[in-house]
């Protein structure tokens, strides 16, 4: 049995879509978002953006 051309085209199609879907940059917050982590030390808080944290641990002293 053969293949239906229609769909053998579609396959083709939404394997070229997948493939390209990798090959393009990740899609960017909207311009002047930012994500942040709120914090409190003390009774001082403070805001630190998260592209800026490598890791977050509890329990550990400074």
């Amino acid at each position: 049995m053969s293949p239906v051309p229609a769909l053998t085209g579609s396959a083709a199609s939404l394997r070229e879509e997948f493939d390209r879907s990798f090959s393009l940059a990740p899609a960017l917050p909207a311009a002047g978002s930012v994500n942040l982590l709120t914090i409190r030390i003390g009774t001082e808080p403070y805001a630190i953006r998260l592209a800026d944290i490598r890791g977050l641990h509890a329990d550990r002293s400074i």
